[in-house]
């Protein structure tokens, strides 16, 4: 499993899913590409299509959110 998320500066979001090597577009899963707009934040996540691969990926993005959440607080207490 192989999905990519691109959150627009201006609003809204695309998300779709490619082939695990990223060669084959599988479709869209929310929003649509908005061509030549300023992508401001992205993720581009993948996973073997197994419980282990699963449960490997949540375990990576718990570990994502809590670090995102640590420097925004360190950079709203550093103004």
């Amino acid at each position: 499993m192989r999905i990519a998320i691109h959150e627009y500066a201006e609003g809204g979001r695309t998300a779709y899913e490619t082939s695990n090597d990223g060669g084959e577009f599988i479709g869209e899963l929310e929003g649509s590409r908005k061509t030549g707009k300023r992508i401001c934040a992205f993720i581009d996540a993948g996973c073997d299509d197994n419980d282990e691969g699963f449960d490997r990926l949540l375990k990576a993005m718990t570990w994502l959110t809590k670090e995102i959440k640590k420097r925004k607080l360190n950079a709203v207490s550093a103004k």
